[in-house]
């Protein structure tokens, strides 16, 4: 069969063999560096196989953003990963029909919005693939791995009384005047400015331009947000498209779906179901767990487009390429930057990723940025993009962080093919685990296997 692998971890069987079914599933997910561990980067590369043998072609992509906040930047990312996505489906198939039931082949778009936390469901229904959100609750309001972006608000006055400590000098158009201007950053009515003319801000102080997340119910405002937004959008107002929204325990590796969406499961239900079982099952000290369930601390900044996959896996395979006594492919590692917009110059980063960008420098003390491009010109727009914003620009010279650029071809030489990420027993507690999570009802896994062939890509495993 033709490998059809595009980057690194991506999965495409359709040509090979007739689907019944696409699943185009866009995630919402916080930068953290924790985030999606190695185990849940594995099930769901084994659930993409194992739904290939059953005619359910998987397509992931992931918009990344500080909080799992999405607002008028975020959301233009991801209404765009779905058109580009609608726009290859009609190609592939020939007619948009598709979307009318009146082709063979189902297309189903989703958008997963996903928060984390270290939360617990008092009286939880086992059966059901969303809990109610009132049951949902933070166990400790101190857990290392609970969303810092819940303390946004207090960060982003720190980050103001530093930059105006800092007193540098920005440029910028002035919207009035109709043309350029240079001013130094002295008093918050500079501030002010510069976020009203840079950053597009209609607010009225420095304060309203980043609140903190409530990490359960940031995802579900979320949701409401990007549902009107598609209405209302002229490209995407027809296309059915389920939004479901979670909270994730980093802990427990449990994904806690909070939409009401009793009817719509993905394979995202699967890979949580996968990762809790063994989650579960690991011992305490395993370094996957400990990194997972520890405060984050991670190695480096990785700024790139969500057409590369397993982004993480690749720049730390590169990482140990190049600093070989660096424990390679932890979760915790690489915190993480992803858009369809990393490589726009001309656009300044929206007030969540630029403050999950600034954390990371300031409060995580990390001091290199990879900027993996699909090519060097890419990755040179990457780098671009950082010195035109003007606070990122700002906060970069102030703590000398390094910008490594890099193209996919480059760190793809080094990529970790002997599976170094996981032991052994660790990949057979999950590939047990596949076997022996409990299954929903409308999981595809219940279906018989239609294609023998597509399970021998899990051969090796």
């Amino acid at each position: 069969m033709e490998d059809n692998t595009k980057g690194y971890g991506e999965l495409n069987v359709s040509r090979g063999f007739v689907m019944d079914e696409r699943q185009r599933v866009t995630q919402v997910r916080c930068s953290d560096a924790r985030d999606e561990g190695a185990i849940e980067t594995e099930a769901k590369q084994q659930l993409t196989i194992e739904y290939a043998a059953r005619g359910i072609d998987v397509i992931v992509k992931r918009v990344n953003s500080a909080g799992s906040k999405v607002y008028a930047f975020s959301v233009q990312e991801i209404m765009q990963l779905k058109i580009d996505g609608m726009d290859e489906d009609v190609r592939q198939f020939g007619s948009i029909e598709i979307f009318q039931g009146k082709n063979p082949v189902h297309v189903r778009n989703i958008v997963q919005i996903t928060g984390h936390a270290d939360v617990c469901v008092e009286c939880p229904d086992h059966g059901s693939l969303s809990q109610d959100v009132n049951k949902v609750s933070i166990s400790d309001p101190h857990s290392p791995f609970n969303c810092g972006m819940s303390h946004a608000s207090e960060f982003w006055a720190k980050v103001e009384g530093m930059i105006l400590d800092i007193g540098a000098k920005f440029r910028f158009y002035d919207k009035q005047k109709k043309e350029y201007a240079t001013m130094e950053l002295k008093t918050s009515e500079d501030f002010l400015k510069l976020l009203t003319n840079t950053y597009l801000y209609t607010g009225t102080d420095v304060e309203g331009f980043i609140t903190s997340i409530d990490p359960i119910r940031t995802p579900l405002d979320s949701k409401k947000f990007l549902r009107q937004k598609i209405n209302n959008n002229v490209r995407l107002g027809n296309i059915p498209i389920t939004i479901n929204a979670s909270v994730l325990n980093y802990g427990t590796g449990q994904d806690i779906r909070t939409d009401g969406n009793l009817g719509a499961h993905t394979i995202l239900d699967d890979v949580s179901g996968v990762t809790s079982y063994v989650m579960a099952q690991l011992p305490e000290d395993h370094p996957e767990k400990v990194a997972r369930m520890s405060k984050q601390n991670p190695l480096c900044v990785l700024v790139c487009p969500p057409t590369i996959q397993s982004p993480r896996d690749l720049i730390m395979d590169y990482h140990h390429h190049l600093f070989p006594k660096t424990q390679n492919g932890m979760a915790g590692s690489v915190f993480l930057t992803q858009g369809i917009d990393v490589d726009k110059p001309t656009s300044v980063y929206g007030p969540y990723k630029l403050l999950g960008n600034i954390y990371s420098i300031v409060a995580l003390g990390v001091r290199k940025f990879y900027l993996l491009g699909e090519d060097k010109l890419q990755a040179d727009l990457m780098e671009a993009k950082l010195r035109n914003d003007p606070l990122m620009n700002i906060i970069l010279n102030h703590f000398n962080v390094e910008l490594v650029k890099v193209a996919l071809h480059e760190v793809s030489k080094y990529a970790n093919l002997e599976r170094r990420n996981l032991d052994r027993d660790t990949l057979d507690l999950i590939n047990n685990g596949m076997k022996k999570f409990p299954k929903h009802p409308l999981s595809p896994l219940n279906r018989p296997v239609k294609f023998e062939r597509v399970l021998e890509l899990k051969r090796g495993y």
